[in-house]
């Protein structure tokens, strides 16, 4: 147990891939401290913090595998993503006079002309 603990460092710059390892070695070593526990000393607590290790143990290995082939998941194109381009998008054409092919603002007459006022300045007259 004091070499595992060591070799861990806080510190210390890694790539996750060997962060995810050392933690399940730490975590594995809990698990065979209980197994080499006398099972006549055994508690229900001991079962189940064994069993919460061996789940987690298990979750850092999926954890580990998904790292493993991270490169190939991200660069291949995923099946969810074929998925989404598959639908089709409902697309309605724009009808002649509809409010969205408006520009003017809605309290703006077209046919005053264009003052300084309009573009945020000064009037001559202020």
């Amino acid at each position: 147990m004091d070499s595992i603990a060591s070799k861990l460092d806080l510190m210390e710059k890694g790539t996750r891939y060997q962060h995810y390892y050392e933690l399940k070695e730490v975590f594995l070593l809990g698990i065979d401290v209980i197994d080499r526990i006398n099972q006549s000393y055994v508690s229900d607590s001991d079962k189940k913090m064994k069993a919460d290790l061996e789940t987690t143990v298990s979750m850092i290995e999926k954890r580990l595998a998904y790292l493993v082939n991270y490169s190939t998941e991200a660069s291949q194109y995923s099946d969810f993503g074929r998925e989404i381009d598959r639908i089709q998008p409902h697309r309605t054409p724009l009808m002649s006079g509809s409010p969205n092919e408006q520009t003017q603002q809605p309290n703006q007459n077209p046919n005053r002309p264009s003052t300084q006022e309009d573009s945020g300045g000064e009037t001559a007259n202020a």
